[in-house]
């Protein structure tokens, strides 16, 4: 009976320990797709948490979309283009950002629809963990 019981908490703790490398493996606290251009970037719909950001469009209210600025040469454009190619549009990406500072904002000088929010994207990753 003894063996048994030492096999066992074995596997229990090998178990453990697989599952806490698992849960180690964190991503970046925003998940988010690309929607359209913005006067200060991007807008950028963020689907996995609220961001208490809106946008007036055609199509009424659309919450919880940010426009983005994001740094030029970086892995963002390395992976979606300049211009955005047209199939990775859908694409799903993890970020982290910083609000845009006042002297960093664009004035813009055409009427289009603009985020509530503006953001500089400040890390930028294609899943989890990378």
């Amino acid at each position: 009976m003894k063996p048994f019981l030492n096999i066992s908490i074995w596997i229990f703790v090998i178990g453990c320990l697989c599952r806490c490398t698992d849960q180690q493996q964190e991503c970046l606290a925003y998940q988010g797709k690309i929607q359209s251009y913005a006067c200060d970037g991007f807008v950028i719909k963020v689907t996995n948490r609220s961001v208490n950001s809106f946008m007036e469009s055609g199509a009424g209210r659309v919450e919880n979309v940010i426009a983005a600025r994001i740094p030029i040469g970086s892995a963002f454009y390395e992976y979606f283009g300049e211009p955005i190619e047209e199939p990775k549009l859908g694409q799903s990406f993890f970020f982290e950002f910083r609000e845009l500072l006042p002297e960093e904002k664009n004035i813009c000088t055409t009427m289009t629809a603009e985020p509530s929010r503006s953001v500089f994207i400040t890390d930028f990753s294609l899943e989890c963990g990378d």
